[in-house]
């Protein structure tokens, strides 16, 4: 029954947020993000959709981060085990000049990290699905504080929630203030909030 509550309040969500013509979901990814793709009140912005073995993404072309991240979390999943092997790196899918690179978050240590908006320790089962959540297209400079204690501690419920009611889909996004903050020479946009 939670199940369908939280699936019916997204398709809520989906339908309030916006106009159609939102941003589609591959059908290679469909499972990542089974109510689709939310749509923009406004302009969208420009997005490019990334549909990774684990994840799907709708990177914002302009500000250089996810706009909008969908995955399957299983007990499984929530179960992996593999090492972390910090692997930050572009994402291949993207074209230099319209995705964030590794230099654009150097000098900001202590202030923001490369948050994760899937996190890594949900692909801990696979290590190309792991490498995958390491792409700088899946990231967001993040408050330090909060990427290291309350994100993280989400993310830790989340996985026991997988593991205690049952499959899940978990989607996150962010929240931009105006104007909007920006890092690195690429101007990588900083949310105001998640």
């Amino acid at each position: 029954m939670t199940k369908y509550v939280a699936g019916l309040a997204v398709l809520a969500w989906l339908s309030i947020c916006g106009a159609p013509g939102a941003a589609e979901i591959p059908d290679a990814c469909q499972a990542q993000a089974p109510w689709g793709a939310p749509q923009w009140a406004g302009t969208e912005p420009p997005i490019t959709t990334l549909c990774h073995r684990a994840y799907v993404a709708l990177h914002d072309d302009v500000k250089l981060v996810p706009d909008f991240v969908s995955w399957s979390l299983t007990a499984e999943h929530a179960l992996g085990c593999l090492p972390r092997k910090d692997s930050f790196a572009p994402d291949p899918d993207l074209p230099a000049g319209h995705r964030a690179e590794l230099a654009d978050y150097k000098g900001h240590a202590g202030v923001y990290d490369r948050g994760h908006m899937a996190p890594n320790s949900d692909f801990e089962w696979d290590a190309q699905v792991q490498r995958e959540s390491f792409y700088l297209s899946n990231m967001s400079p993040q408050a330090s504080h909060l990427n290291q204690w309350e994100w993280e501690r989400l993310e830790e419920v989340t996985r026991a929630w997988a593991l205690t009611r049952g499959p899940l889909v978990v989607m996150d996004g962010p929240i931009w203030a105006d104007p909007i903050t920006t890092i690195g020479a690429d101007a990588v946009g900083v949310p105001a909030a998640y």
